[in-house]
């Protein structure tokens, strides 16, 4: 069945979509809402098809498969137990799979980029209800902080990535603009030039700058000094 309108993307149906991770709780919901809303084109890879961790094999892929859209929801989780054992490990490998597959999507073009958190990037003691400006106002949770840590650079370099990209955008619009701006003088000047009118409003300049010269005042240093003429005493 075709969903209706309102439930479509602005994305094309049977454009290419990469979910990352789509055999998990959030990425298995990914899949199925996207199937539901009638895309047709979703690329999956498993971790033994696709090591994220492996930065030449995800910039391969996804410069192989030019996604229009990717749903990074791909992570190392585990227990508490497993966080308290394997810190390193946590913290690596989620380090790496974010940052392989987020500039790995920049370099292949990728129109939009879902980066997926987690509740435990917020301080532990957060005030409730929680809100998103508490972020790293506050201490961790000490059982998963290294996977909280991960997920916050991950969450920071998509920040940095979407304002990198949002002032190339505009400095292009104003280099645009100033290049118009030139161009339609240099049109101008040579519109001139060839009509001949171009001496005409030299010269109309230079009589207008010199109505509106304001008149030089010469003062004299001895100006301040009255002359005080001497009188002769009588012989």
């Amino acid at each position: 069945l075709t969903p209706p309108l309102y439930l479509r993307t602005m994305t094309s149906l049977d454009a290419p979509i990469y979910v990352a991770g789509h055999r998990g709780m959030v990425g298995s919901a990914l899949v199925r809402a996207l199937k539901q809303r009638g895309h047709t084109n979703l690329v999956l890879r498993t971790s033994a098809e696709l090591d994220l961790r492996d930065q030449a094999a995800v910039f391969a892929f996804l410069e192989e498969v030019k996604p229009v859209q990717v749903y990074l929801a791909a992570a190392k989780v585990g227990g508490i137990h497993a966080n308290n054992t394997y810190k390193a490990d946590f913290l690596y490998d989620n380090l790496i799979m974010e940052a392989n597959v987020i500039e790995g999507s920049r370099r292949a073009g990728v129109e939009k980029l879902l980066f997926l958190g987690s509740s435990c990037i917020y301080p532990k003691h957060a005030p409730q209800p929680m809100a998103e400006d508490v972020l790293l106002t506050g201490a961790l949770e000490p059982t998963n902080e290294p996977y909280a840590i991960a997920k916050i650079a991950g969450l920071k370099a998509t920040v940095a990535l979407l304002l990198i990209l949002l002032i190339k955008s505009k400095l292009l619009r104003v280099k645009m603009s100033l290049l118009g701006s030139l161009l339609a003088f240099h049109m101008l000047v040579a519109f001139l030039i060839t009509t001949g009118l171009l001496t005409v409003v030299a010269g109309g300049a230079v009589v207008y700058a010199a109505t509106q010269r304001k008149p030089t005042h010469h003062v004299s240093l001895n100006a301040s000094r009255p002359r005080v003429r001497r009188r002769e005493k009588d012989a």
